[in-house]
Protein backbone atom coordinates (compact mmCIF):
# COMPACT_ATOMS: atom_id res chain seq x y z
CA UNK A 1 0.00 0.00 0.00
CA UNK A 2 1.19 3.64 -0.79
CA UNK A 3 0.23 6.98 0.27
CA UNK A 4 -1.88 6.99 -3.15
CA UNK A 5 -3.48 3.54 -1.67
CA UNK A 6 -3.82 0.08 -2.66
CA UNK A 7 -6.51 0.38 -5.74
CA UNK A 8 -5.97 -1.86 -8.69
CA UNK A 9 -7.47 -1.17 -12.17
CA UNK A 10 -7.51 -3.00 -15.64
CA UNK A 11 -7.87 -0.47 -18.84
CA UNK A 12 -11.01 -2.15 -20.96
CA UNK A 13 -9.59 0.58 -23.72
CA UNK A 14 -8.48 3.88 -24.36
CA UNK A 15 -8.78 6.11 -27.22
CA UNK A 16 -11.12 9.14 -28.25
CA UNK A 17 -13.09 7.18 -24.37
CA UNK A 18 -11.48 5.57 -22.00
CA UNK A 19 -13.31 2.74 -19.70
CA UNK A 20 -11.14 1.28 -16.81
CA UNK A 21 -12.69 -1.41 -13.79
CA UNK A 22 -11.07 -0.49 -10.48
CA UNK A 23 -11.21 -2.27 -7.35
CA UNK A 24 -10.32 -1.77 -3.58
CA UNK A 25 -9.56 -4.65 -1.79
CA UNK A 26 -11.69 -5.27 1.22
CA UNK A 27 -10.99 -3.51 4.99
CA UNK A 28 -10.72 -6.97 6.30
CA UNK A 29 -8.25 -10.18 5.91
CA UNK A 30 -10.60 -12.53 3.77
CA UNK A 31 -9.56 -15.29 1.33
CA UNK A 32 -7.90 -14.34 -2.09
CA UNK A 33 -7.06 -11.05 -1.06
CA UNK A 34 -4.02 -8.63 -0.19
CA UNK A 35 -5.45 -6.45 2.44
CA UNK A 36 -4.05 -6.32 6.12
CA UNK A 37 -6.59 -6.67 8.65
CA UNK A 38 -8.06 -3.09 9.97
CA UNK A 39 -6.30 -1.20 7.17
CA UNK A 40 -8.00 0.81 4.97
CA UNK A 41 -8.45 0.44 1.53
CA UNK A 42 -8.50 3.08 -0.68
CA UNK A 43 -7.78 5.78 -3.50
CA UNK A 44 -6.41 8.82 -2.34
CA UNK A 45 -7.61 12.21 -2.74
CA UNK A 46 -6.83 13.42 -6.43
CA UNK A 47 -7.53 15.55 -9.25
CA UNK A 48 -7.53 15.73 -13.15
CA UNK A 49 -8.66 17.91 -15.82
CA UNK A 50 -10.78 14.89 -17.68
CA UNK A 51 -14.45 14.96 -16.07
CA UNK A 52 -15.27 11.39 -15.10
CA UNK A 53 -18.06 8.81 -14.19
CA UNK A 54 -18.06 6.18 -11.49
CA UNK A 55 -20.35 2.44 -11.85
CA UNK A 56 -19.74 0.52 -8.84
CA UNK A 57 -20.27 -2.75 -9.60
CA UNK A 58 -19.79 -4.57 -6.39
CA UNK A 59 -19.12 -3.87 -2.43
CA UNK A 60 -19.91 -0.78 -0.11
CA UNK A 61 -17.96 2.52 -0.26
CA UNK A 62 -17.23 6.26 0.01
CA UNK A 63 -16.92 8.37 -2.86
CA UNK A 64 -15.95 12.08 -1.85
CA UNK A 65 -15.94 14.54 -3.94
CA UNK A 66 -15.07 18.07 -2.98
CA UNK A 67 -14.93 16.79 0.51
CA UNK A 68 -18.83 15.62 0.65
CA UNK A 69 -19.11 12.17 1.01
CA UNK A 70 -21.45 10.21 -1.14
CA UNK A 71 -22.57 6.42 0.13
CA UNK A 72 -21.75 3.85 -2.83
CA UNK A 73 -23.22 0.61 -3.72
CA UNK A 74 -23.83 -1.78 -6.43
CA UNK A 75 -25.79 0.50 -9.23
CA UNK A 76 -24.87 3.55 -8.03
CA UNK A 77 -23.41 6.14 -10.79
CA UNK A 78 -21.24 8.95 -9.73
CA UNK A 79 -20.28 12.16 -11.71
CA UNK A 80 -17.15 13.83 -10.97
CA UNK A 81 -16.14 17.14 -12.76
CA UNK A 82 -13.37 18.10 -13.92
CA UNK A 83 -10.82 19.52 -12.00
CA UNK A 84 -12.84 18.23 -8.66
CA UNK A 85 -10.67 16.94 -6.10
CA UNK A 86 -12.15 12.88 -5.34
CA UNK A 87 -11.24 9.77 -3.44
CA UNK A 88 -12.74 6.40 -2.75
CA UNK A 89 -12.78 4.29 0.33
CA UNK A 90 -14.18 0.62 0.93
CA UNK A 91 -16.28 0.51 3.14
CA UNK A 92 -17.01 -3.39 3.57
CA UNK A 93 -15.69 -6.61 3.95
CA UNK A 94 -16.03 -7.57 -0.11
CA UNK A 95 -14.23 -6.35 -3.07
CA UNK A 96 -14.78 -2.35 -3.90
CA UNK A 97 -15.25 -2.37 -7.76
CA UNK A 98 -16.35 -0.36 -10.03
CA UNK A 99 -15.97 0.73 -13.76
CA UNK A 100 -14.78 4.35 -14.60
CA UNK A 101 -15.25 6.22 -18.34
CA UNK A 102 -13.38 9.99 -19.00
CA UNK A 103 -13.03 11.03 -22.33
CA UNK A 104 -9.62 11.00 -23.98
CA UNK A 105 -6.99 8.15 -23.77
CA UNK A 106 -6.31 7.10 -19.92
CA UNK A 107 -2.61 7.49 -20.33
CA UNK A 108 -3.48 11.26 -20.85
CA UNK A 109 -4.80 11.76 -17.61
CA UNK A 110 -2.74 13.37 -15.38
CA UNK A 111 -3.11 12.55 -11.71
CA UNK A 112 -2.41 14.95 -8.70
CA UNK A 113 -2.67 13.94 -5.49
CA UNK A 114 -2.91 16.24 -2.32
CA UNK A 115 0.31 14.80 -0.77
CA UNK A 116 2.11 15.21 -3.38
Amino acid sequence: QSDRGNTKWTTLFSSQLAAVIASCPPKSKAPCTFSEAGIASFLAAHRHTQAEIYYILCGRGTVTIENVEYEVTPGTTVFIPGDAEHAVRNEGVEELRWLYVFPGKFEDVVYSFRHE
